[in-house]
């Protein structure tokens, strides 16, 4: 249903005062809705909220979480939940509602959660269960704590290595960080900040796969244009901190796993994608491209295919000497994407799971430039997208919504697992619950 953007506010209210709690609950979520799209400081009903909140109806409650605007009635709520109130069950998807929370007003000026103290998300950071953690890391509305968690900054400057892990797994298809906010009034200081640490996140995070796999999940859905540009010498030192990085494939104490997209191994695999998205480097005034397409590296390599102007010749030979790995680093390379003939040479050159990534850049590039078409150009990408389509059962795919929770399940699967895996199974070896979550992996890319 859609909010009721013509009626008196005074109606309303009195229609609402006496409505059952699910007619209430289903009303707030249309509220919540055209509150945050319409611009909430002008649409909010405080009366109406303050109004539902004496009703005191649990179902009532629940949706006043997810939709109210009220920052300081979010904390009476979230208070209540964290205290209890006799029905764990209850409490429990209060607090996750509240973390929920997309329009409440304080999160203009905090950028963090609404009517929740730092004490309390400090608490989270450290004992908070995975659907709490992941409520708050999948929340646009608080890029604050993006920024804060990848920086490490306080609250969570100290947090254990395992727990500031499971965070940014959770992070993963945030749609916060693919958002630009920037004006005439002003650039977008947050999402700056955001990708700021997140830049410093991958010189600083430890050199273990848990981490490798973290930041791919996390870097795979990125839009190219928001990312930071990295000074002369930043990449060549990411890319030499996880080049040491040895993943084993499943049930193996030797070897290198292989990658999700192509056949390097997930280590290079990761260098590579690093490198398409960070490849172009500011050097004093200008803007210098690293690598090259004769490097030794195949990492540097693509920090060429994903930043350099590349004629169809070079697209030809990129493609026939790394083969996927060339696509992966081309399909961030938005000059290649915006040029129609660039584009029809690469289309063809696409299969298995970079479809998805491949529809994913886009549909980011036609949010940016009106005049993109993010439909298929050749018969062979339509062929594949009409097949992705009927196995989802959709036409079309808003907003990216179906690559997006994609690449948070397979996070959040994975951070589950490694929260749940007793000590004693642990020390069986950490490489077989990582090839378990290969296996799991594959399973959701291939729905």
């Amino acid at each position: 249903m859609d909010w009721d953007s013509t009626t008196p506010p005074a109606i309303i209210r009195a229609r609402l005062k006496h409505a059952a709690p699910d007619t209430v609950y289903n009303a707030l979520q249309a509220y919540g809705r055209y509150a945050h799209a319409k611009g909430l400081m002008l649409n909010a009903d405080a009366k109406l909220e303050a109004m539902l909140e004496e009703r005191r109806e649990p179902l009532i409650d629940l949706g006043l979480a997810q939709n109210a605007s009220d920052y300081e009635l979010l904390s009476r709520l979230y208070g209540r939940a964290r205290s209890g109130t006799g029905d764990a069950v209850h409490d429990e998807g209060m607090m996750i509602a509240c973390l929920s929370n997309q329009v409440a007003s304080a999160m203009l000026f905090t950028q963090r959660i609404a009517g929740i103290e730092d004490s309390e998300l400090r608490r989270l950071a450290l004992e908070g269960g995975n659907d709490q953690i992941k409520a708050l890391m999948q929340n646009p509305a608080a890029g604050g704590v993006l920024r804060d968690v990848y920086a490490r900054n306080e609250p969570f400057n100290d947090i254990p290595n395992d727990r500031w892990l499971l965070m940014v797994h959770m992070s993963a298809g945030n749609r916060r960080l693919n958002i630009d906010e920037s004006s005439v009034d002003g650039p977008d200081l947050l999402g700056w900040d955001i990708h700021k640490g997140l830049s410093t996140l991958l010189r600083s995070a430890p050199e273990t796969d848990g981490w490798v796999r973290a930041l791919h999940y996390l870097l795979i859905g990125l839009a190219k244009d928001t990312v930071r540009t990295l000074g002369p010498g930043e990449l060549e030192e990411i890319l030499r901190k996880w080049a040491g990085v040895s993943i084993h494939p499943f049930g193996r104490t030797d070897g290198n796993e292989e990658g999700l997209y192509t056949t390097l191994s997930f280590v290079d695999e990761f260098r590579c994608l690093v490198a398409a998205l960070y490849g172009r480097v500011l050097n004093g005034r200008t803007f210098d491209v690293q690598g090259g397409e004769a490097a030794e590296d195949v990492a540097l390599r693509s920090a060429f295919y994903g930043n350099g102007k590349l004629s169809p010749d070079q697209i030809n030979k990129g493609h026939e000497r790394d083969g996927d790995a060339f696509v992966l680093a081309a399909m961030f390379n938005d000059g290649l994407l915006l040029d129609q003939k660039s584009r029809t040479l690469l289309e063809p050159m696409i299969s298995g799971y970079l479809t998805h990534v491949y529809e994913r850049r886009c549909e980011q590039l036609a949010k940016k430039w009106r005049w993109f078409k993010p439909a298929a150009v050749t018969d062979e990408m339509r062929t594949v997208q009409e097949m992705n389509s009927a196995e989802i059962g959709e036409s079309t795919r808003p907003e990216s919504s179906h690559f997006d929770k994609l690449v948070s399940e397979i996070a959040s699967l994975r951070a589950e697992v490694q929260t749940k895996v007793s000590k004693p199974l642990q020390a069986i070896g950490t490489w077989t619950f990582g090839g378990l979550l290969v296996v799991l992996m594959v399973l959701i890319f291939r729905h």
